[in-house]
């Protein structure tokens, strides 16, 4: 058995799913490309663009958001249009539907020998405790889900109930935390704030692992990260019982030498190793871009991660749609199904199904007809 500890489903972008308006979904989509990774390009001459076109440049907050009519374009694209010129930057690859049946995604992993998915939601695609808990509700076994609910009001009473609805009625087992979501109140607040305490106890209470999205949210940005990163180490310390997942992998990118050479931090290395703490394994995601398949850089990292942190302490997942940046669905798992040569297979047994088999519970629902 496969499990991939991060897939997709979702209707489509243009549908803005959860949200109350059109505007507030894409701001939450402008957010999170406001310092992109990808290049943004004027799209009538082609040139690459380096000044700011997202914000005033002054915060990655909602006040510093220009009115730009940020939107979804086709093939991948994130498109804009300030001061009369059209921007645009691709942000997936080309082949990025506008919406991903849970059947297409069911029929990859069935391709590839994947038994299991624990399907994420994030901001991006939408609120969508609803759509994923009707998913897994037809597809018994074969998925789980996230909850998603605004991380700024986390403490206020409506988002606690939405938690609890979505775990216990929807039968959604994990919480999608990005810590970016703080955004809509121009980052006033950080998720380890005492304020946030009564949401955390409740997190506790329904015994759920939280899946970390975590990036950096000013400048410089490298230094950032791993604030951030050490910020987190805190909370899990603090907040012993409630499992915790570092998803993404690590950011590469932002952690790299003059050299291309990857440089763990100490206090990256700190909160990792913590024994609520797990590290998800998603490279091309990450460092597509820079490295070819079979990615043997990752693969000395993961050498890396398992000497330290031990194989059930890391999972493995996809990420797709996003994945195909850099690798089809197969390849998004054959470079460590196949190319880890160094894992035994007992290791290759917690990092490709065990670890995510215990941290998360896959919902045996009556199958419904559809």
């Amino acid at each position: 058995m496969i499990i991939d500890a991060h897939a997709h489903a979702f209707p489509s972008l243009h549908d803005h799913v959860g949200y109350a308006s059109a505007e507030e979904h894409m701001r939450a989509a402008q957010v999170h490309v406001v310092a992109p990774s990808q290049p943004v390009i004027e799209t009538a001459t082609g040139r690459v663009v380096t000044e700011p076109t997202l914000s005033d440049g002054k915060s990655l907050g909602w006040s510093s958001l220009l009115d730009v009519n940020f939107r979804y374009g086709k093939y991948g694209r994130m498109e804009w249009t300030r001061d009369g010129r059209d921007y645009h930057l691709q942000m997936f690859a080309p082949t990025f539907p506008e919406s991903l049946e849970p059947e297409k995604m069911l029929a990859l992993m069935q391709y590839a020998g994947v038994g299991k998915a624990m399907l994420h939601n994030a901001h991006m695609y939408g609120m969508l405790n609803d759509y994923l808990g009707e998913v897994i509700r037809r597809f018994p076994g074969k998925f789980a889900g996230t909850v998603q609910i605004h991380e700024a009001d986390c403490d206020r009473e409506d988002q606690i109930r939405e938690l609890k609805r979505a775990v216990e009625d929807l039968k959604l087992t994990a919480l999608h935390f990005q810590i970016e979501g703080f955004f809509r109140h121009d980052f006033r607040d950080t998720f380890d704030d005492p304020k946030f305490d009564v949401f955390w106890e409740e997190v506790r209470r329904l015994a759920i692992p939280v899946l970390w999205n975590i990036r950096p949210l000013g400048v410089p940005r490298e230094r950032n990260y791993v604030e951030q990163v050490a910020r987190l180490g805190r909370w899990a310390k603090r907040w012993k019982n409630i499992p915790s997942v570092f998803t993404h992998g690590v950011h590469l990118g932002l952690l790299m030498d003059e050299g291309g050479r990857v440089v763990i931090p100490a206090e990256m290395w700190e909160t990792l190793e913590l024994p609520n703490m797990h590290l998800e394994l998603l490279f091309p995601v990450m460092q597509g871009a820079r490295w070819d398949y079979p990615f043997p850089e990752a693969q000395e990292l993961i050498r890396a991660f398992h000497k330290r942190l031990g194989a059930s302490k890391m999972l493995w997942g996809s990420d797709y749609p996003t994945s195909e940046r850099a690798a089809t669905y197969p390849q998004s798992l054959d470079y460590v199904r196949k190319h880890c040569t160094f894992l035994s297979a007992s290791d290759k047994d917690q990092i490709l199904c065990g670890t995510a088999a215990r941290l998360y519970r896959f919902p045996e629902h009556e199958k419904v007809r559809t």
